[in-house]
């Protein structure tokens, strides 16, 4: 975020500085000002679409320019999804290419993804899941005693 109409001045300078920021697992990239929002798709190398914040006062708009953040774009199952059908650049670069050290950032940038979709989702579902679920057996056991509850491990 830049102050005032910077971004819309300097965009291509600006991108040049923050580029470095871009990480082996980012696929889009925005800077914006109090003016306008530059969107870059990192994996296809293109240039930035320019959307300006009088025109996002529009739904449709404001969807357009933001739908690659929204949760249902970001969720793991959409990820794997384009992993799958060779949206990622992981799918198609070689160790040949990338050079060991790069692939090794990349490994290591993916795991760190994976990595914190799974801490997320143990954390946003199945521990509160869990506990529920504990709470319901808790209540079963009070009402029908415990001999009633039987779980079979085995299926």
């Amino acid at each position: 975020m830049k102050r005032g109409h910077d971004v819309s001045d300097n965009s291509a300078e600006i991108y040049a500085e923050k580029k470095k920021y871009i990480k082996a697992g980012t696929r889009w990239f925005f800077i914006l000002d109090q003016e306008e929002v530059h969107k870059w798709d990192v994996m296809a190398k293109t240039e930035a679409a320019v959307y300006r914040w009088e025109d996002l006062t529009d739904p449709e708009r404001f969807g357009v320019c933001f739908a690659e953040v929204r949760p249902a774009h970001v969720a793991l199952e959409e990820q794997l999804k384009d992993f799958r059908d060779g949206k990622t650049r992981y799918a198609f670069q070689s160790i040949e290419e990338l050079g060991k050290h790069h692939f090794t950032d990349t490994i290591r940038e993916i795991a760190s993804i994976l990595n914190g979709a799974v801490t997320q989702l143990v954390d946003t579902k199945v521990s509160p899941d869990l506990i529920k679920a504990n709470d319901l057996l808790q209540e079963m056991e009070i009402r029908w005693g415990a001999q009633f509850i039987v779980i079979d491990s085995l299926g």
